[in-house]
């Protein structure tokens, strides 16, 4: 009886060594799989490149062009797989007011019936500023946002978005 059980045990090894020899076999198939998978995923939305340069960028400060024509300033990151979140965030507000008339030197002011002129100015608004008081993070659609740009340090925007939040 004694071989009867000695080769019982060898095939129950046998078995035993080609179950977990399948196991090994399964777990690798699944981690190529999820590999492509995920390398396709990353080609088709740029995930993984958006983060590093999203770190890299960190501290930088972006200039956002939306699909509605708006342009925001701010700290750009990404926030989920369908938003991007903007921190810091200003825009530009134009505003038109009666120009100073031109005089000559010495000259007394006159009265014309000539039309006023106007210029253009711009003012750099925080979003928290705005009349709803919003706080301090914009959530913007991924689809949304056209391109941004990186700013310089010696952008105007940067100067002035830096000293307001000091």
């Amino acid at each position: 009886m004694e071989t009867a059980e000695k080769a019982s045990l060898a095939r129950a090894k046998k078995t035993q060594g080609k179950s977990t020899v399948r196991a090994i076999v399964k777990k690798a198939l699944l981690v190529t799989v999820a590999f492509f998978l995920l390398v396709l995923f990353d080609a088709n939305y740029n995930t993984f490149s958006a983060l590093k340069d999203g770190m890299q960028a960190k501290g930088k400060w972006q200039a956002v062009f939306l699909s509605n024509g708006q342009i925001y300033f701010g700290h750009l990151s990404p926030y989920g797989m369908k938003y991007f979140v903007l921190k810091d965030a200003y825009y530009i507000q134009s505003s038109r007011v009666p120009a100073p008339a031109p005089q000559a030197e010495g000259a007394a002011p006159t009265e014309t019936e000539e039309q006023p002129q106007f210029e253009t100015r711009n003012e750099l608004v925080k979003v928290t500023g705005d009349l709803h008081g919003p706080e301090n993070a914009m959530f913007i659609p991924r689809e949304q946002i056209l391109f941004w740009q990186n700013l310089r340090s010696d952008s105007g925007i940067v100067r002035t978005g830096t000293s307001a939040r000091n």
